[in-house]
C-alpha cells in the first residue's frame, strides 16, 4: 500500500538534502505540502530559483489533481510573478505546470489573460495534453466571444505549429489538421480568404471522417469566397434545386472592368444587383409561392 504521509515526507526531505543541486526534488515537497494543506501561503517554498518554481509547480499539480482550479487561479493572483514564469517559458518546470494554470484561468473566465501570457514554446513542452487543451478551449469559443480573443487564439495556434517546427518536433497530425481548420475558419470569417487557403494548403488532407468533411466545407466556402453560411443562397423549395445548380454553374465573379453579366445587370443608379433568374430565386414569384402552397 501507499506510505503514510510522515514516511513520504521523511523520504522526500532526505532526497532534497542528498543533492541540493537537484532542484526538481522540490516538486515533490510542494505536491506533498498541498496534499497536507500546508501550501496556501507558500511559506515553506524556497526563496531561490529554480527550486522555488519547482515547489510551486508541485503545489499547482496537486491542486489540479484534486480539481481545485479556482484555487489555482487564486494562487495566480497571490503570486503572479511566480506563476507567470511557469506560463511564459522562463522556468524549466513550465511544461509540467503550465497546462494546469492555463486551464484554471480559462475555466474561471480569464481566457484572454491566459492567452496574453502563455508562450508557444511552453505549449510544446506541455506535450499532447496541452495541445488538446488548446483545441478544446478554441472549440469552446462561442460566436459572442470578442474578436480580439479569437484572433489571439488563432495566432497562438499558428505560433505553436511554428514553434514545433523550430524545435524539430512534429505535432500529432490530428492537432495540425484541426488547428489549421480552426484558424482557417476564423480567417475566412474575417474575409481573409487567401490566408485561410494557405493554412489549409500547408497540411495534407485528413483521412479522419469528421475532419475530412469539415475540410471539404472550408475549401468549398473559400472557393466561393464566402465568409459564412449566411451568405449561402438557399432554394425556396426542393423543386428549385435544378435552377439553383444551373445558375451556380454559370455565374462567375466579373473581372475588373468587364461588363456586368445578365445576373448582375446595372440598375438605374448604375449599381449592380441580382436580376433575372438569380433574382427570382432569391425572391420567388407569386406563381412559385402559389405552387408551393398547393404542395402537400
Amino acid at each position: 500500500g501507499a506510505l503514510p504521509f510522515d514516511q513520504m515526507r521523511s523520504a522526500i526531505e532526505e532526497w532534497v538534502r542528498l543533492d541540493e543541486n537537484r532542484h526538481r526534488s522540490w516538486f515533490q515537497v510542494g505536491f506533498l505540502d498541498e496534499l497536507e494543506s500546508r501550501s496556501a501561503s507558500l511559506e515553506r517554498a524556497p526563496c531561490h530559483e529554480p527550486s522555488r518554481g519547482w515547489y510551486i509547480a508541485g503545489v499547482v499539480l496537486a491542486l489540479a489533481d484534486r480539481g481545485r482550479r479556482v484555487a489555482i487561479a487564486d494562487l495566480f493572483d497571490l503570486f503572479r510573478d511566480d506563476l507567470t514564469r511557469l506560463l511564459d517559458d522562463t522556468h524549466e518546470a513550465c511544461g509540467h505546470a503550465a497546462p494546469a494554470i492555463f486551464e484554471a484561468l480559462c475555466e474561471t473566465g480569464r481566457r484572454a489573460e491566459a492567452l496574453a501570457i502563455v508562450a508557444p514554446a511552453v505549449v510544446c513542452r506541455g506535450g499532447g495534453k496541452f495541445l488538446e487543451l488548446l483545441l478544446y478551449e478554441f472549440r469552446d469559443i462561442s460566436d459572442g466571444a470578442s474578436g480580439t480573443e479569437i484572433v489571439a487564439f488563432a495566432a497562438l495556434l499558428d505560433h505553436v505549429v511554428r514553434a514545433h517546427e523550430q524545435a524539430g518536433l512534429t505535432p500529432p497530425p490530428e492537432f495540425l489538421w484541426e488547428a489549421a481548420l480552426l484558424c482557417a475558419r476564423e480567417h475566412r470569417r474575417r474575409g481573409e480568404f487567401e490566408r485561410a487557403a494557405s493554412l489549409l494548403d500547408r497540411i495534407e488532407s485528413s483521412n479522419h471522417t469528421s475532419l475530412g468533411a469539415r475540410e471539404g466545407i472550408e475549401r468549398g466556402l473559400l472557393a466561393c469566397r464566402m465568409r459564412g453560411g449566411s451568405e449561402t443562397l438557399l432554394p425556396p423549395s426542393s423543386a428549385d434545386f435544378p435552377a439553383i445548380v444551373a445558375v451556380a454553374a454559370t455565374r462567375r465573379e466579373p473581372s475588373p472592368g468587364s461588363a456586368p453579366t445578365a445576373d448582375r445587370a446595372p440598375n438605374s443608379s448604375g449599381s449592380t444587383r441580382p436580376s433575372g433568374v438569380a433574382a427570382n430565386l432569391r425572391s420567388p414569384s407569386a406563381s412559385t409561392r402559389a405552387n408551393d402552397a398547393r404542395r402537400p
